[in-house]
């Protein structure tokens, strides 16, 4: 380090020289540099979710945590393994040791988990990835008085609204359930009513092809 110094002071032509390459070499490679106001973060951690609807924490880890933790067990490369059952849904993650591949052992575990044949029928396809942290910039709640179909057509609209936005890169609209499951009990009612009136119609046109007709109650 003295003699480096020394040089320096004997050739600071050189050293000039030298220090504006540095920054211009900088300079160039600056913008190929990602830059990310609030990055993504992923660990070494894979998890593996699967949605068993309408089953009990205890059907949910014996017919699908367990089963999936005892094919997890003794894999090479995984440190430890956390779980834990819900209502409707069972979730595992396998933490990786330092220094492994994380695509081959995401290869390996999907194998893995697609080898198992015993889940329950009503059971999803099981969603396995890296786990990845992501750092949210905006939660938009909708609430009021109306039917959760109005709010959720609500949601989609301001959920367009912020993604055509410059700069913003990801939207996702939470907790909304699919259209069938937010029918209106009054269309429920409609449709019963109209099922049974062509109903009592049919009748009718029939028992008079025969002569004779007859009311239903």
């Amino acid at each position: 380090m003295k003699r480096a110094i020394a040089w320096c002071a004997e050739n600071h032509v050189a050293a000039n020289l030298a220090m504006v390459v540095i920054i211009v070499a900088g300079l160039g490679t600056l913008p190929t540099l990602t830059q990310e106001l609030i990055p993504s973060i992923e660990l070494d951690t894979i998890t593996v979710s699967v949605v068993y609807p309408g089953a009990s924490p205890q059907e949910v880890e014996s017919s699908i945590t367990n089963r999936v933790e005892d094919e997890l067990q003794g894999r090479a490369g995984i440190k430890r393994i956390r779980s834990s059952s819900a209502e409707g849904l069972s979730s595992v993650s396998a933490e990786l040791m330092s220094g492994e591949d994380v695509r081959r052992r995401l290869d390996d575990i999907r194998a893995a988990i697609d080898s198992i044949d015993t889940f329950p029928q009503d059971a999803e396809e099981p969603l396995i990835q890296q786990l990845e942290i992501e750092n949210r910039v905006l939660n938009v709640a909708v609430s009021g008085s109306v039917e959760e179909r109005t709010l959720k057509q609500v949601g989609q609209q301001i959920r367009d609204e912020i993604a055509a936005l410059p700069g913003v890169s990801d939207v996702q609209l939470k907790m909304a359930r699919p259209y069938w499951a937010t029918w209106p009990a009054s269309w429920t009612a409609s449709r019963r009513a109209t099922s049974r009136s062509a109903s009592t119609a049919s009748r009718r046109s029939w028992s008079r092809c025969f002569g004779r007709e007859t009311r239903s109650r």
